[in-house]
């Protein structure tokens, strides 16, 4: 009964650590864009202050979610061909276009909504 008991706990022990392992594989990465070698980070809060101005360029290539840009005009997250615009009321803001979505990109990291 020992043995069993010593057994099971072992094997519950293996299943819960793999289990763990798996799930902190897939981590949560902060969208950035690089620009003229100046990282700029996805924000949420206050975007709809900001309008856009003109056309900076478009993304033309990626690195992985976990990689930070280091190229302009490269993102980890944004696809090739989105849409980088200058804003009306900040140098330190720029608004990403694609075809469905608006995103809002600021210097600081890790800025939550106001919500």
């Amino acid at each position: 009964m020992k043995k069993i008991t010593t057994s099971m706990i072992i094997i519950f022990t293996i299943l819960l650590t793999a289990c763990n392992s798996d799930s902190t594989d897939g981590g949560s990465y902060q969208s950035i864009i690089n620009l003229n070698g100046t990282n700029y980070y996805y924000t949420s809060s206050n975007e709809e202050e900001y309008t856009q101005n003109s056309l900076i360029g478009t993304i033309e290539d990626n690195v992985k979610p976990e990689e930070i840009p280091s190229k302009h005009l490269t993102s980890n997250e944004l696809e090739t061909g989105t849409e980088i615009y200058s804003t009306n009321e900040s140098d330190e803001y720029f608004i990403a276009n694609d075809e469905q979505n608006t995103y809002l990109y600021t210097l600081e990291k890790n800025i939550k909504s106001s919500d």
